[in-house]
């Protein structure tokens, strides 16, 4: 009975401890993308010219393109014409 009990206790320890590193690795995922999506809106605002705000909008649609599972940096050109 011991071992069992143990056993049990062992695994909703671990399994806790899973799903709070899990949490906390989202949390700093989501805290990033803000971070940078406010970077890209305040280029956004200081564009001086059209050139310049197309460069920043498309930048910021590859950003939010970004968030689709298995589109990355280097990928996302390929997604978006």
């Amino acid at each position: 009975m011991e071992n069992e009990n143990g056993a049990v206790i062992t695994l909703i320890i671990l399994t806790v401890s899973a799903f709070l590193l899990l949490a906390i690795k989202f949390a700093e995922f989501i805290a990033r993308f803000n971070r940078e999506t406010k970077y890209i809106i305040m280029e956004i605002n200081l564009a001086t010219d059209s050139d310049e705000y197309r460069y920043w909008r498309r930048e910021l649609r590859c950003h939010y393109l970004c968030l689709i599972p298995f589109v990355t940096d280097r990928n996302v050109l390929q997604s978006y014409p």
